[in-house]
């Protein structure tokens, strides 16, 4: 499917039929219909020049009980030090797309064992944790969903619930949690690296698999990974949205 986007896109994340993608430094939002392989609209944020907008995660949280979408959570910085989650509202008539911040939250400050720095957040939906994760380590850092009535949280290092082991992640993308596995994708080709999916159990806190893209000539920065009709899928920096599939030997 080809994107109708301009500027770089970066984190996405679907919800029914729809895919939203974000543009670096906030700039603004894409909406897709994957059912029909259309673009639907383009809405203008307010721009941050701190906000990379690399992973992009639907909740299962409703902030109103009239909401067609349940809230949507996006971080991932331009600096080490900006490790904050914007947590959004959409609203539709027809298709008429409206998004509103509801909250800020903002992860504990960097310390030489929690390592909070360059990071990204995901959903566990299933169990109601927020995860961080980044680049600049090996570990996954485990909290609470915070309530969403809340304006602005702050989190702290007592906040933390668990920490995790896990390899390092270099360069990391988009990810998801399905069914207590963690899907990662990271690597940028145009800084030399091969594009890799890996698959992460969070009970069992091992790995599962990795798979090399780019050996399978998947093509393009990957950004955003997905499911939509439960197949995952992988949105790009404007080279097209993909189907990942598993194929047995």
């Amino acid at each position: 499917m080809n994107q109708s986007s301009s500027g770089s896109v970066q984190g996405a994340a679907a919800y029914g039929e729809y895919l939203f993608q974000f543009q670096d430094h906030n700039e603004a939002i894409y909406i897709y219909n994957l059912a029909r392989k259309s673009f639907i609209k383009k809405i203008t944020l307010t721009p941050n020049s701190n906000n990379h907008c690399n992973q992009a995660s639907f909740s299962n949280i409703f902030f109103s009980n009239e909401d067609s979408f349940p809230l949507l959570y996006v971080s991932g910085s331009r600096s080490g030090t900006y490790n904050h989650i914007q947590v959004y509202r959409i609203t539709v008539d027809k298709e008429d797309f409206e998004i509103q911040q509801i909250q800020e939250i903002i992860l504990p400050k960097k310390t030489e064992e929690n390592w909070v720095s360059w990071t990204c957040s995901i959903l566990d939906n299933e169990n109601s944790y927020l995860y961080a994760y980044s680049n600049a380590t090996s570990k996954l850092i485990k909290f609470a969903i915070p309530d969403c009535q809340e304006k602005n949280v702050n989190l702290k290092d007592e906040d933390i619930l668990e920490y995790i082991s896990i390899d390092n992640i270099p360069h990391q993308q988009g990810g998801i949690i399905r069914n207590g596995i963690f899907y990662m994708i990271y690597g940028v080709p145009s800084w030399g690296d091969q594009v890799w999916l890996r698959l992460f159990n969070l009970e069992t806190k091992n790995e599962i698999v990795r798979f090399n893209l780019s050996e399978k000539k998947f093509k393009g920065e990957p950004e955003g990974i997905f499911f939509y009709k439960n197949e995952l899928y992988c949105a790009t920096n404007n080279s097209g949205i993909y189907k990942i599939m598993f194929i047995k030997n």
